[in-house]
């Protein structure tokens, strides 16, 4: 059953819905509780609306209510509400229609009114003199903007998260062409990672190469948006890589990959071997980077919702699973970070993970 939107449940709280559509929404209510909850919060923040009145102290409360029970009229076709001075004042509780027809008329009032219309200029002299707000008005706005922010902020939040995986999908996609343009030039196959006894045999060689060779020029490239850390990644050269020991040697291995992680090779058979670009679908070559607490090493990039991950064939999917399929992402068929137990074993790893030990690892398992 389709999930009412948020206008459809204000205008059930306000009673601004036709006789179908609001039967339509009981029987959902009916059928699912949330809904009901989600009706009873939208009326707490509501409830300071219920307490304010049109003209003095003494009428009728419920302005919001009977506002919206007019606009659904007129909305049906029902002007005559605006020419019955009777009708329009029971729904505003004043018994002077002139003041009331003067919210949708600006033109001047009649001879025999007594009361200053509420015109669009007298709206603007209101905006311009905050001082001349009375206590009303400024409940009435701290309501309305309470309603707004229960209704609109989980909407901008929701837009925000997409446009960060958006934008750090546009950054996978230039670093994934930017390899497929390497292995083109390379016989097929992707970036090496080189034995264990060099200071550059770490998986998150693959940037410092792609760095190097003048296929990536920008290190914010190697930047996913989804990250709550504000310094960009700053790759380092293979020269700095190879130059550099102990304490430094480590920070810099760390920062290798930027915050994305690369795909370590598999066994075929007895023998390990370098992933190859075969331009499948399934085979994923570079990925959000991969964290060690999380259920199947998801990624932390994008708050632990999913990760983005681009394939030999060139598409970029954010999956929401710490697998494509029955295939774990960050983890080969043994459950542990290491080199696939064959071709389509995929398998992501962070960038200062040394290729060949986990290769010794994998045999001892």
């Amino acid at each position: 059953m389709k999930h009412p939107s948020q206008e459809d449940l204000l205008g059930y709280v306000l009673g601004a819905l036709d006789a179908q559509e609001e039967r339509d929404l009981q029987e959902q209510i009916d059928a699912n509780p949330e809904i009901e909850d989600q009706l009873l919060q939208l009326r707490q923040t509501m409830s300071p609306l219920d307490s304010l009145t049109f003209g003095e102290p003494g009428n009728r409360p419920g302005l919001a209510r009977r506002t919206c029970e007019l606009v659904a009229s007129l909305k049906h076709g029902n002007q005559n509400l605006l020419d019955g001075g009777d009708a329009i004042g029971e729904m505003f509780g004043t018994s002077d229609s002139e003041a009331v027809r003067d919210l949708f008329d600006d033109s001047p009032p009649s001879s025999g009114s007594d009361l200053e219309p509420f015109t669009f200029s007298r709206l603007r002299d209101r905006f311009s003199h905050p001082r001349s707000w009375s206590r009303i008005d400024v409940l009435a706005g701290v309501a309305i903007l309470a309603i707004f922010a229960s209704v609109l902020l989980p909407a901008i939040s929701h837009s925000r998260f997409h446009g960060r995986i958006n934008s750090c999908k546009h950054n996978l996609t230039e670093v994934g062409n930017a390899m497929l343009v390497y292995s083109e030039l390379h016989s097929g196959h992707f970036i090496n990672i080189p034995s264990v006894g060099m200071a550059s045999a770490n998986n998150g060689l693959f940037a410092p190469v792609l760095k190097d060779a003048g296929f990536i020029q920008n290190d914010a490239l190697f930047a996913c948006a989804g990250r709550t850390e504000s310094e960009p990644p700053r790759i380092p050269t293979i020269h700095q890589i190879r130059a550099a020991k102990g304490a430094q040697l480590d920070v810099l291995r760390r920062r290798m990959g930027g915050h994305f992680g690369y795909a370590l090779g598999f066994f075929d058979g007895d023998e390990y071997s370098a992933r190859k670009n075969d331009g499948s679908s399934y085979s994923v070559i570079i990925a959000d980077m991969p964290s060690s607490h999380l259920p199947g090493r998801g990624s932390e990039n994008h708050e632990g919702k999913g990760q983005n991950c681009f394939f030999a064939d060139g598409h970029v999917q954010f999956a929401t699973a710490h697998s494509i399929g029955d295939d774990a992402i960050y983890e080969n068929d043994l459950g542990i970070v290491g080199p696939g137990l064959g071709e389509r074993d995929n398998v992501i790893a962070p960038c200062h993970v040394p290729a060949l030990k986990i290769k010794y690892e994998v045999i001892e398992k």
